[in-house]
């Protein structure tokens, strides 16, 4: 897309003087600072993102400010193929997922259909449709968004015209995915959840973009006629003008020099960082109690190869403990090391497996620390888990405060090593309350192990 702006753009950057600027490579320098941090403390975003301004100091030092300025667009576009990170990803999916669902239930209701939502389900009778993190709309979000900013750009309006459909491409977005939940809870109510979360669901995603399309040139067109664009005299001059071009060696030398160098440095850091992780992530085997007050150990499971590849770790453990009265919770640790890309949300893996995440908040454990409470649907199960993480002293169930905290002890020579905690159980009789009463009894009991004052988990070494 960016390339066809470019070509599109040919004649009047074809006629624009070309004048290297040492600007550029301030620009590179600014990129490179980007990258060799993101690999310096594992955040691959970092990386990604310095691609844009990498290319635009590049394009800076060979043909100037004023050229590259003119391809402002097709840079800027860019950016919409810079993943964004799980540690996002999975809480602003949950939320607009809730808000998707309560939005097209309160439209069932405003047209009498009577409809309940109870987190991701919505009850209709005796029947119900789950709202799956595929149905949460953020997919189509991102996806409107540059179409959004496509056609801001595109529309021969005025300036103030092209910002208003460029804000209005995330509210179109939501109140696209509002239509289609709203659909698929009309068919589930009167055909079934059977009808509704099949062939209905599948071919329904087509309507968020119908509905947008529409939505999009309902609001173009009027603004076509209402604000048109000023027609620039300057344009029609810029054919007749001379096409400087001026290469400052210098500039270029420079450039050249610091791209080789940027090369040499992140190479360098990616095969060392290849080359070292599994030796750097700590512990062979976690020394972790098999009895925690009155909960004991009763399964060790093996982890595969596979897993300890992807987590780029071999300090994996998974119990089962169980106490009287039939408590019992599964508890997961995974240890880093000082390893960081090891340690990401836990959602990002259970959503893989098939989990549907119905709740989520933070939760205090007592006076010691917090942790992160979810609720997960797959089938008929229905689990209960808490996490948190440690890195050195550091114990709380916030991931960026984690990452920061794993950042800052890197820098200041601190403790890098971290840690994931993570408890769950079962739904039982008791439901919700009584399964997270467990957990929170398991998790205050595991705080002397989790609290140690060596700063890590214990290792058997």
């Amino acid at each position: 897309v960016s390339a066809f702006f470019v070509w599109r753009q040919r004649d009047a950057l074809l006629a624009l003087p070309w004048r290297s600027s040492a600007w550029g490579i301030l620009w590179i320098v600014f990129a490179a600072f980007l990258l060799l941090l993101g690999d310096f403390l594992g955040f691959r975003v970092l990386a990604h993102i310095s691609l844009v301004p990498m290319l635009a100091g590049i394009l800076i030092a060979f043909v100037g400010i004023r050229l590259t300025a003119q391809l402002w667009f097709p840079l800027g576009f860019l950016f919409f193929m810079v993943p964004i990170p799980p540690s996002l990803t999975q809480s602003i999916a949950l939320q607009l997922k809730l808000l998707a669902a309560q939005c097209a239930v309160s439209l069932a209701n405003l047209i009498t259909l009577p409809m309940v939502r109870e987190g991701s389900y919505i009850y209709f009778g005796a029947d119900r449709l789950l709202v799956g993190d595929v149905c949460g709309g953020l997919r189509s979000l991102i996806a409107l968004l540059a179409i959004g900013a496509v056609a801001a750009y595109m529309c021969p309006a005025k300036n103030w015209a092209r910002l208003l459909i460029l804000a209005l491409a995330g509210p179109i977005a939501v109140i696209s995915n509002i239509v289609r939940i709203f659909l698929l809870c009309v068919v589930g109510y009167f055909y079934g959840s059977g009808v509704a979360g099949g062939w209905v669901h599948d071919y329904s995603g087509f309507l968020i973009y119908a509905v947008a399309i529409a939505l999009f040139t309902a609001i173009d067109v009027p603004l076509r006629r209402w604000a048109p664009a000023t027609q620039d005299p300057a344009e029609t001059r810029r054919a007749s003008r001379a096409r400087a071009r001026v290469m400052n060696k210098a500039v270029a030398a420079t450039t050249v020099c610091v791209l080789a160098v940027l090369m040499a440095l992140h190479v360098q850091i990616v095969r060392a960082q290849s080359s070292a992780h599994m030796d750097a992530a700590a512990p062979a085997v976690l020394d972790i109690p098999r009895e925690i007050a009155d909960y004991r150990a009763r399964t060790d499971y093996e982890i595969d190869e596979t897993t300890r590849q992807i987590l780029e770790t071999s300090a994996i453990m998974i119990r089962d403990y169980a106490a009287p009265g039939g408590k019992k919770v599964l508890l997961s640790i995974v240890h880093a090391g000082s390893t960081r890309r090891s340690l990401h949300f836990p959602e990002v893996c259970l959503v893989g497996d098939g989990w549907e995440i119905v709740k989520q908040r933070q939760v205090p454990i007592g006076i010691l620390f917090t942790a992160k409470q979810l609720v997960l649907v797959k089938g008929d199960r229905t689990e209960a888990v808490l996490y948190w993480f440690k890195t050195g002293d550091n114990v709380t169930g916030d991931f960026f405060q984690n990452a920061f905290e794993w950042a800052k002890n890197h820098v200041t020579f601190g403790e890098p090593a971290s840690a994931m905690i993570k408890i769950s159980t079962q739904f039982g009789p008791g439901g919700e309350r009584e399964a997270f009463e467990t957990l929170e009894d398991f998790a205050t009991k595991f705080a002397p192990v989790t609290l140690e004052t060596n700063g890590k988990l214990r290792d058997a070494r």
